[in-house]
């Protein structure tokens, strides 16, 4: 098999505020993106011909199918009455969404264990038996340029997207120097709270982790079982991982060429109406790999907002 692409699925999705607690509510991966939206039909079971219920897990899927042999998908092992619903309607809605769509790869399950190995690394960990050589590994609460997935298919290093932004307090934040024709990341911090203006660009700009990873199945091999869980946090963190990586000059920086966070409620109001798709602009959005139904992108933004915000409480 050529090279897969894992997707974390496994956390609450607490940033979202009260939908996170309502185990009728769609989890995280599920919510649908901006030219998808039905008010009418808003629900992960119906038939997609009818309700157009588009998530942004399946526009994940369906963008970088063109570029990866399979994926996996990190779901947590039962542990909570409402997580474990939202984590069935995550399988359920690939099973009837995904699989048979145009070009579907191979999709497999992981599950993480919760208590043994929270954190990002945990859900790394959990993924391990279904790894076939090198493997990129995407968040699900982001929307990304479909150059990322052909970047980070045909890389053969370890690797992540780096975005740059004016304050870079909510991101892990990285030092980047350039070195025989690579970016190479030489410091990171996790969410920095202290000012690191030796860090700023020349632009005024900082650059920041954009949740897309790229590693070799060798460094996999040999850092994983190095990274401890993280005393702060309690958790195994991915972060870690990427610090060895950088302690021996082995993380390439790739430069974003588009990324739209949506992993919080505000998150998602700003930025999930960017992607409206206007006639005019139809080559820029289709260009982003954000993939959009005719005729069903008139809804007000204004409306959008109002009933994301009704929906995530």
């Amino acid at each position: 098999m050529g090279k897969q692409l894992i997707i974390f699925c496994a956390g609450k999705g607490t940033r979202m505020g009260k939908s996170s607690e309502d185990p009728d509510k769609p989890p995280k991966p599920l919510i649908p993106l901006f030219d998808y939206y039905n008010p009418e039909a808003f629900n992960p079971k119906s038939d997609p011909k009818e309700s157009l219920y588009h998530a942004y897990i399946m526009n994940t899927l369906q963008v970088a199918q063109t570029r990866y042999d399979g994926f996996i998908i990190v779901l947590a092992k039962p542990y909570d009455r409402v997580q474990d619903k939202k984590q069935k309607m995550i399988v359920d809605y690939i099973e009837r969404f995904y699989h048979g769509w145009p070009g579907c790869k191979p999709v497999a399950f992981a599950y993480q264990d919760m208590e043994r190995f929270p954190g990002t690394l945990g859900a790394m960990k959990a993924a391990i038996p279904f790894i076939d050589g090198d493997v990129s590994v995407v968040m699900p609460d982001d929307l990304h340029h479909k150059d990322h997935y052909k970047e980070m298919a045909e890389i053969d290093m370890n690797a992540v997207i780096v975005d740059e932004v004016e304050d870079p307090r909510r991101f892990g934040t990285f030092k980047v120097k350039q070195n025989h024709g690579h970016r190479i990341v030489t410091d990171l911090v996790e969410k920095p709270q202290e000012y690191l203006g030796r860090w700023m660009k020349s632009n005024g700009k900082f650059d920041i982790n954009a949740g897309f990873y790229n590693f070799k199945e060798g460094s996999l091999d040999k850092l994983l079982g190095k990274v401890k869980k993280n005393p702060e946090r309690g958790e195994f963190e991915l972060t870690d991982l990427l610090k060895l990586m950088v302690q021996s000059g082995e993380l390439v920086a790739i430069e974003s060429s588009g990324f739209y966070p949506i992993g919080t409620r505000e998150e998602l109001i700003i930025n999930a109406p960017k992607l409206k798709l206007k006639e005019s602009e139809q080559p820029y959005f289709l260009s982003h790999g954000i993939l959009l139904s005719e005729g069903f992108s008139r809804m007000k933004i204004s409306d959008y907002i109002l009933h994301m915000a009704e929906f995530l409480g």
